[in-house]
């Protein structure tokens, strides 16, 4: 559904998946060159938690929301 409770938790979890990639960015820039990280890898290490956070992040408020209707 397309109501405004789901595109306020989409919102909500686009901003936790950004967020947690632009944490763990700015440590990998201070880490990553001391590693010699490729940025294949760093991108890999950047976009995985950040996706799987926001769907997590959804995924819970949308079982929230339906669980309180």
């Amino acid at each position: 559904m397309n109501d405004e409770v789901s595109r306020s938790n989409y919102k909500t979890a686009v901003n936790v998946g950004y967020w947690i990639a632009m944490t763990i960015a700015m440590g990998l820039h201070v880490v990553a060159g001391d590693r010699g990280m490729t940025a294949r890898e760093v991108i890999y290490v950047i976009v995985t938690p950040s996706i799987g956070a926001a769907l997590l992040a959804f995924s819970y408020l949308e079982l929230r929301a339906h669980r309180d209707a």
